[in-house]
């Protein structure tokens, strides 16, 4: 079950299903007005969120990553929130591109109204390099008909 409640203040969760073959690069922070310059994005693995808000502290665990954006946590137009996301104190964390099929997002701004804006960058996931495992595979024969 997913939670979407106005228990604090103003809730948005995003749910981002990734094509096949393709990996999250970056979220990219494009836009962000408001009298409070900061706000919170906190990420799980998966089509839902697990807990509902009012219990983050206690759960914060069970996020893959989160971290405070905006102005007032000296992001600017066009960075890469990410890398801010992995390193979240006590969340499960993670470092680079994340790989997997869905994840959810949770955002919020308490108090005043704010107008956020972000871009996700996605990437396709390069297929393995072919090329070099057949030219092993070919000194491989090479050396056991030499050997014989």
């Amino acid at each position: 079950m997913g939670y979407l409640t106005d228990e604090l203040d103003d809730l948005d969760y995003l749910r981002i299903d990734l094509p096949a073959d393709t990996k999250l690069t970056g979220i990219l922070m494009q836009k962000f007005d408001g009298i409070d310059q900061t706000g919170f994005i906190g990420i799980q693995a998966g089509q839902i969120f697990t807990f509902p808000a009012d219990q983050a502290f206690s759960m914060i665990g069970a996020m893959l990553g989160w971290t405070h954006f905006g102005p007032g946590n000296g992001d600017g137009i066009g960075d890469n929130l990410l890398p801010h996301l992995g390193q979240g104190g006590e969340a499960i964390g993670f470092s680079g591109p994340l790989t997997g099929s869905s994840y959810t997002l949770w955002i919020q701004q308490t108090g005043y109204p704010t107008n956020y804006q972000l871009d996700f960058l996605v990437a396709p996931v390069p297929e393995p390099a072919t090329l070099p495992l057949a030219l092993v595979g070919l000194l491989l024969v090479a050396i056991g008909r030499y050997a014989r």
